[in-house]
């Protein structure tokens, strides 16, 4: 500032004459100027009085403006079955819309018929309603094409540089048409308005709790959704959005929320360090206000709450509302049905299941439920129990010291003639699986199957030289093991069935079974783990000391008996197995046929070997075998005098039943019956393939010779495995032949590059589902691909051959799910969950089992996953085909999806440890606990208190059994997310929200939890995962066995650039699909003719585009797990394969593991934002006056945030009503449907536009 010095004092002088007149000039010149400027004075007056009125009509314009805006926002969006999306929906990857950031409202596709193949595209036209912005031609906006059409009339823009910043492009910005308002026919200013709708971006002020993880339960809760990270988003200038608070860690948390509620509009975050003019760029990205109304956009009214539902049952009990008491999921919410409709019983089951869970913080286990085991094809009840992984029957030989049985040593003549007799040896081994991600325990097992269809022709060259003979009663025929043996009735004859009952337990002894054998300790699998379990000796037992134990034996089965009481434990010893003569008893042999090589009245195939060490014989020559062996029906003589046949029923069956405890008793759990009819059936099947042991050549009986009273346990070195029969599981390398090719060379022998890991082609892990296991199906009508089980019959070329198939460790685990041999199974492998705590989405359900049936077509993980089965149309989601299936089948990933997604939600007012739900309501009500999804906000409608809703909602503790209908009254969701945004920025928080949180895993090998914290964005198949970060640090054996077994049961951990990849192929399919007319839609693939919308839905299109699991079209070397990718000629052979969508099955074999990222593991973090409307929107308008000549004289803008609450229109309703369908809705709700309250108002300058 500029001081002037002060004036000095003037000096006296005597005045002059004149003075009167200077002084008379003087003031007449003051008076002049003083009236001139009253004269001043009174125009600038009369200007400011005309501005300032000038303002206020401006003013006017804009309050009518934003009245209109309102009225019309109420008219279309106040009603629960309205879907908004702004214009850009409209546009494509090239072809921006004309009239961008505009949003429009359709009313949403109520009346979807999932049963028909309707036209989506003309439903999305004629339900188009307006669009929510101002123009001079009023007609204009309720035309779908109006957003795609540059405007004709004046404009204003509404968002533009003073809210974008700068740099704003045109693609950011807001323009409105102005509405002239005429008087007189007089125009006297215009105004003009815009409504945004705040849904489509990501809310920023809004954070979880990580301290809430005091229990698994809530560490499970803690890994969703919650809110989003905004830490990722990039703004159109390409800055970090990384000047706001975090919540990564309780401290962070509390700083977080202290500046939450100083963030009342996004002006407002410029106060934060460091974000300072960095805010315009995310205007369109980001919002401080939405919430959303908890409403079901397809059917009216408010969701439904499962939770309520759900907490009224317990761990025993699945009690339910009246409404869906004893109720099917599909015929009680769209009238549609079928035999595999799952019950609303088991979804209630599986919700409750977390009740049954021991050991809960350190080791999680599920004791199987006695009173719930059932071999019901369609479960009422959910209880996790081991699945039947493979049933196999090894089928070796050896050859005994004539001098070990009693009969043949003490004949001298026999003895000096021979050193060796041939026996066969099979070993039947059941290998069970924990599919589950915990510890699942029970008492005991009997698993039964008969009738082996395989059979045998030994082939004998008698010392050396000369041709080979069959030694098969009927020369060259193919003998079963059922004519092997006796029978065990006293005349020896009427040889039937041949049966294998296998008994496992954790047996005390090794003696023989019998009434008195006892337990010592239930079986407990470990997460994913698979078991074999194997006939139990005694160490000491030998073939030796059977052959003179008469009907007292262990293993030597010559009177067919051993096989029906089997004892089984968990455990293999190799070359241990049952033993019978290898070829059929001789009595009806012609005598010329029985020396060399026969006995008559026992079938021992006799062998000389000058070889022979220590000598028995005095022979000098060396017999010779081989053995051919196939797939063939099995048809016994019926006696030994006769060739009569006993013609078997064509068919193998497993039957299998379990005991949870020592208290309970063995119930019927499990079957698998395979009725090929005819020999011709299993001649197409196996391709009338017949091996021969060895490959090339022949044995002598020292190649095989076992030492004279060698135990049964001891024998493996002399043992030769030559084949194995199996009904297993199907594994994500079955048709990839030996050279990991799925083609095989027609040059190729028989005898090489075989089927180890299976014959047919598939993803088992999204269409084959072995865990509910009740099947039969006839395999001369029906193909073999469609079920989850499969039949396979191959050979051992050597004992390397051999071990790499049965290679168990220690723990007896073996190679399964992804294949059968070393180099290709994993030894454990879980792929669903039983969940620690209460479940929080819809999508929990995607890996529950609780909707899988024993019917076709099978669907492992069908709830929030869009994939067409092969077995369907992609037209139809309720099919007939009998050369399929007699049964109707059934879409059941669209249609579960459709009857949970818009009418139902989880609020989580459920069970916290010892706090009951009402608690856990009030707690949340008043404030003091977050719920276990804590993207909820308490909401009091008016004229309710929290004590009064409380005393409503619950009794004794939990849920009425109308509660689940009201629940809904009384939340809010934290910033609702629309699916229908086209925001790359705002999809990819929403994405990450996971990003930098903790993720517990409970491993595989070593069944024990710890965690990690994520460097990057997790995504879990599961809450509690059973393996370790993909890509992470390296793999710790204790814990896991390798990176193959930690890709499997482990999870993805995305990368900025992988999330922001995702996002702009999600916004993609969004473009190309929407807008969504419901969550059922968007979750869903489209019905209609076969294309890439009918395969999947937007979410799992867009993961494959993005690359997120593999590249497109990876070979087996870049692939998931090195899979063999599937071709539709792979799937084309029509014996095997009548797939009516082959295409759906092509790819990645390996898809649907947990290591595979798909759309319902996206979907759990997305809900329960995830939304196709919104119900908070931001106004812009203008208003402004004009003179007489058009001249603008006065402009005004204002913003107001609004906001539809669940209170309607007319309060004589309260808010559960349902007013799109109730007679009784006031007429006004009907019409405006809820409230759409002020939340804010303010004006703006014009700088701030």
């Amino acid at each position: 500032m500029k001081f002037h010095p002060p004036l000095q004092k003037p000096a006296f002088r005597k005045t002059k004459d004149g003075f009167a007149l200077v002084i008379t000039l003087s003031l007449m010149v003051l008076l002049t100027i003083v009236a001139v400027g009253l004269l001043s004075l009174s125009a600038i007056s009369l200007r400011s009085s005309s501005q300032v009125m000038a303002q206020a009509e401006a003013r006017a314009n804009a309050r009518l403006a934003l009245m209109l805006a309102i009225g019309d926002l109420q008219k279309h969006a106040g009603p629960d079955r309205a879907i908004t999306a702004t214009s850009e929906i409209l546009a494509t990857s090239s072809t921006p819309v004309a009239k961008p950031n505009t949003t429009g409202v359709w009313e949403s596709w109520w009346d979807f018929d999932p049963s028909g193949a309707p036209d989506y595209t003309a439903e999305k036209t004629s339900r188009f309603r307006r669009w929510l912005v101002s123009s001079a031609d009023l007609a204009s906006p309720r035309s779908r094409d109006f957003a795609t059409t540059a405007w004709t009339d004046k404009t204003v823009a509404l968002v533009d540089t003073g809210s974008l910043g700068a740099d704003a492009n045109d693609t950011t910005k807001a323009t409105a048409g102005l509405v002239p308002v005429v008087t007189s026919d007089k125009t006297q200013g215009s105004y003009a308005w815009h409504v945004s709708d705040e849904s489509v971006k990501a809310r920023v002020n809004i954070y979880r709790d990580p301290s809430q993880k005091a229990t698994l339960a809530q560490k499970r809760a803690l890994l969703a959704g919650h809110r989003p990270e905004p830490s990722v988003m990039k703004g159109s200038d390409g800055s970090p959005l990384d000047f706001l608070p975090t919540d990564f860690s309780a401290e962070e948390f509390a700083e977080a929320t202290a500046t939450a509620g100083k963030i009342i509009d996004l002006n407002q975050v410029e106060l934060l360090d460091d974000a300072q003019e960095r805010v315009k760029a995310f205007r369109n990205d980001i919002t401080p206000y939405s919430l959303g109304v908890l409403a079901d956009v397809r059917g009216g009214g408010l969701k439904q709450d499962l939770s309520s539902m759900f907490e009224m049952g317990s761990a025993t009990a699945n009690t339910l509302p009246p409404e869906f008491t004893g109720k099917k999921l599909y015929e009680s919410t769209h009238g549609l049905t079928g035999v595999s409709d799952p019950n609303w019983s088991a979804l209630a089951s599986y919700y409750n299941s977390f009740r049954s869970l021991t050991n809960l913080e350190t080791s999680p286990r599920f004791i199987v439920n006695q009173a719930a085991i059932s071999n019901a094809q369609v479960p009422i009840t959910y209880n996790p129990a081991p699945v039947i992984a493979k049933v196999d029957t090894i089928f070796s030989f050896v050859a005994r010291p004539t001098t070990d049985v009693f009969w043949i040593n003490g004949n001298q003549a026999l003895k000096d003639y021979f050193d060796h007799h041939l026996n066969l040896i099979f070993t039947p081994v059941v290998t069970l699986h924990n599919p589950y991600n915990v510890n699942i325990s029970f008492h005991k097992m009997e698993v039964t199957f008969e009738n082996i269809p395989v059979a045998f022709n030994f082939m004998f060259q008698a010392g050396g030289s000369g041709g080979f003979a069959s030694m098969s009663v009927e020369a060259g025929k193919f003998e079963s093991i059922n004519t092997m043996s006796y029978d065990a009735g006293s005349d020896h004859n009427g040889r039937s069935d041949k049966k294998f009952v296998m008994n496992i337990a954790n047996w005390s002894d090794t003696d023989p079974l019998d009434a008195s054998s006892a337990i010592s300790a239930p079986i407990v699998m470990k997460p994913g783990q698979t078991l074999i379990c194997g006939p139990s000796f005694a160490p000491s037992a030998s073939f030796k000391s059977d052959a003179s134990a008469g009907h007292s034996t262990v293993g030597f089965d010559w009177d067919n008996r051993l096989t029906k009481a089997i004892k089984a434990k968990p455990s293999f010893t190799p070359g241990l197995g049952y033993e019978m003569y290898a070829v059929t008893i001789s009595n009806m042999r012609k005598p010329g046929s029985v020396f060399p090589g026969g006995w008559p009245g026992h079938p021992f195939m006799m062998l000389r070997d000058a070889a022979t060490s220590p000598k028995i014989s005095k022979s000098t020559v060396t017999d010779r075998f081989y053995v051919e062996f196939k797939a063939q029906r099995p048809d016994p003589y019926k006696d030994n005098t006769s060739f009569t046949k006993n013609e078997l029923a064509p068919t193998f069956a497993v039957n299998a039943k379990l005991q949870a405890t020592s208290s309970g008793t063995l119930a019927p759990y499990a079957k698998l019956q395979f009725d090929y009819m005819n020999d011709s059936t299993l001649k197409n099947i196996f391709d009338d393939r017949v091996y021969r042991y060895p490959p090339t050549g022949s044995l002598a009986a020292s190649d095989c010779a076992a030492p004279g009273g060698v135990a049964y346990a001891q024998q493996d070195t002399f043992v030769r495995q030559f084949a194995i029969f199996s009904a297993y599981a199907r594994t994500t390398n079955g048709g990839v032949f030996e050279t990991n090719n799925r083609t095989k060379s027609p040059a190729e022998s028989p005898q090489l590059n075989l089927l180890k890991d299976g014959r047919l082609a598939g993803k088992p892990f999204l269409f084959h589902n072995p865990s509910r296991s009740n099947f039969t199906t006839n395999l001369a009508s029906e193909k073999p691909s469609a079920q989850a089980y499969e039949l396979n019959f191959q050979p051992f070329l050597s004992k390397g051959d051999y071990q790499d198939y049965m290679d168990v460790d220690a723990t007896n685990r073996v190679p399964s799910l992804t294949g059968n041999r070393t180099t290709s199974g994993i030894k454990s492998g879980s792929y669903l969950e039983v969940p620690s705590g209460p479940l929080q989405t819809i999508a929990d359900f995607r890996r529950s089992n609780a909707l899988t049936t024993s019917f076709l077509p099978h669907f492992v993980q069908p709830v929030g996953n869009s994939l067409l089965h092969p077995l369907m149309s992609a037209n139809k989601v309720v099919e007939t085909n009998p050369a399929i299936t007699s049964t109707q089948l059934l879409d059941h990933s669209v249609l579960a999806n459709h009857a949970l997604y818009d009418r139902f939600y989880f609020s989580t007012f459920a069970t916290r440890g010892a706090t009951k739900p009402d608690a856990v309501f009030e707690q949340f009500m008043n404030g003091s606990t977050p719920l276990a999804s804590q993207s909820f906000l308490p909401y009091l409608p008016g004229g309710k208190n929290a004590a009064d809703a409380k005393d409503e909602l619950f009794a004794t503790g939990k849920p009425t059994g109308t509660t689940y209908k009201t629940a809904a009254e009384y939340q809010m969701v934290r910033g609702p997310f629309n699916v229908n945004s086209t925001n790359v920025q705002a999809w990819k928080a929403m994405l990450a929200s996971m990003n930098k949180s903790d993720v517990f895993t409970l491993w595989a090998r070593s069944a024990g939890i710890d965690f990690r914290t994520a460097t990057g964005v997790p995504v879990t198949a599961m809450s509690l995962v059973n393996g370790g970060a993909n890509p992470g640090p390296g793999v710790d054996a204790t814990k896991i066995d390798n990176q193959r077994s930690n890709v499997w049961n482990g999870y993805r951990e995305l990368t900025d650039a992988e999330v922001g990849n995702l996002a702009v192929k999600i916004v993609d399919e969004v473009r190309a699909r929407g807008p969504f007319l419901s969550m059922s839609e968007f979750v869903n693939r489209r019905v209609g003719t076969a294309g890439p919308f009918t395969l999947s839905g937007a979410l799992e299109a867009a993961i494959a585009k993005a690359e997120i699991n593999e590249k497109e079209n990876a070979g087996p070397i870049d692939s998931f797990l090195n899979q063999v990718p599937i071709t539709t000629a792979d799937i084309g052979d029509p014996k095997q394969y009548n797939y009516k969508t082959p295409e759906a099955t092509t790819g990645n074999p390996a898809a649907g593991a947990p290591g595979w990222v798909n759309q319902g593991d996206l979907l759990r973090i997305l809900e329960p934002s995830a939304t196709v409307r919104g119900d908070t929107f931001v106004i812009r308008v203008y208003g402004d006056a004009q003179d007489a000549t058009g001249k603008i004289t006065a402009r005004a803008y204002a913003e107001a945030v609004v906001q539809r609450v669940p209170e309607y229109v007319d309060p004589a309703d309260r808010p559960s009503l349902n007013a799109s369908l109730d007679p009784t809705a006031k007429p006004a709700n009907k019409t405006f449907g809820r409230r759409i309250n002020v939340v804010s108002f303010r004006w703006l300058s014009g700088s701030e536009v």
